[in-house]
């Protein structure tokens, strides 16, 4: 990614605004948790409780996961080493960077670390 000040001040305001979003719907999920078990009042209907509260908990879970690669990128950009993969130390692809703004290895890293062999 070119680091120039514009395109990282840019970046940086992408972060934070979905790092917002996000902690605004974590926050709701603890606060108003979705638990249907109240009202349940047949098997069919405990079973359509539990499904809906476990996919609840993994939303919050997948949300959670992504306010910490924000919140590391954000530590990075800090830092002076956004862009730069976490593994080797060599840039990561600008195009990579595009699509996944919290990407932390370069793409042959990546593919080393999500291979079954390692």
């Amino acid at each position: 990614m070119t680091n120039t000040s514009s395109a990282l001040q840019d970046l940086q305001a992408r972060l934070l605004a979905r790092r917002e979003e996000l902690a605004g719907e974590v926050a709701r999920e603890q606060q108003h948790p979705d638990d249907l078990s109240h009202e349940v009042r047949d098997r069919k209907e405990e079973a359509q409780a539990r499904e809906q509260d476990e996919v609840a908990a993994a939303e919050t879970e997948r949300d959670v996961a992504e306010l910490r690669e924000i919140d590391a990128a954000l530590a990075r950009l800090a830092a002076g080493r956004y862009g730069l993969c976490t593994e080797c130390g060599e840039p990561i692809e600008a195009a990579r960077l595009q699509v996944q703004a919290t990407a932390a290895r370069c793409m042959g890293c990546q593919r080393a670390a999500e291979s079954p062999t390692r």
